[in-house]
């Protein structure tokens, strides 16, 4: 069963995307909802007590989550998507670079002609496809929600002791 936290706005905060994988089917036009995977979220609420995640075996308000397992990110109303990506080479480790040594960089924008005041969320990470570096600024005027399964979560504690031991998904 999931889990679905609302982190409109500032509860926003909450969400740290350090340790992310990105799913984002990049849109050409955008209707009523966005919806983005994200593998590896890190919420940070011990820091920020507002936002409380139920049935989790372990309180939210002492510990911060990491989510261990695929999550989805939705955007209600969304009125606009930055995407900018740098490209990372055939070893999936370092950047890909042109002929004057430069990063490669893709962008990618899309809005919609909405006149209401948008809020702007910004997420980072390691994106699937294309497989880079990228950034996301999501501007959304209705609700922002956060789905996952509470068996995938673990305190960040213990993720700090076993990060290294954790097999991130690949775009292979």
């Amino acid at each position: 069963m999931m889990t679905s936290v609302d982190v409109t706005g500032s509860r926003f905060l909450v969400v740290d995307s350090e340790y992310a994988c990105i799913y984002a089917p990049v849109p050409r036009v955008l209707g009523d909802e966005l919806v983005l995977e994200v593998w590896g979220l890190l919420l940070r609420t011990a820091e920020q007590q507002d936002v409380a995640v139920p049935g989790l075996g372990f309180s939210s308000a002492q510990h911060s989550v990491f989510v261990r397992g695929w999550a989805q990110l939705c955007f209600a109303e969304p009125s606009s998507l930055q995407l900018s990506v740098a490209l990372y080479d055939e070893s999936g480790t370092t950047f890909r670079r042109n002929e004057t040594g430069e990063t490669v960089c893709i962008e990618h924008h899309v809005s919609t002609t909405t006149t209401k005041a948008a809020e702007e969320y910004v997420l980072g990470g390691h994106i699937l496809w294309p497989d880079g570096d990228a950034q996301l600024v999501v501007g959304a005027t209705g609700a922002t929600r956060l789905l996952f399964r509470p068996e995938d979560c673990m305190t960040a504690t213990d993720f700090e002791r076993v990060k290294k031991e954790i097999r991130v998904p690949t775009a292979q």
